[in-house]
């Protein structure tokens, strides 16, 4: 999905692990998941409860209107709650 300059959606911005320049941007809207093999540099909820699984087995949930900044995140699934 384009994000455009919509700040509602899920915004996810990534990387590959040998490629740090090469930055990815995805946008989710609405409940449900996705899952990526890529270094999540910053993660903003937008209108979205968003649980996250991480590849350590963490679990956690971010708010609403949450920007998150993770370290040493790789491997996440994303769950957004209706």
């Amino acid at each position: 999905m384009d994000c455009g300059d919509r700040a509602d959606l899920v915004h996810i911005w990534a990387h590959a692990a040998h490629h740090q320049n090469d930055r990815y941007e995805i946008c989710l809207a609405n409940a449900g998941f996705v899952g990526y093999q890529y270094w999540t540099d910053e993660f903003y909820t937008g209108n979205n409860g968003v649980t996250i699984h991480d590849a350590n087995g963490a679990t956690f949930t971010l708010e609403k209107w949450t920007d998150y900044h993770p370290t040493n995140a790789f491997a996440l699934d994303y769950f957004t709650n209706p």
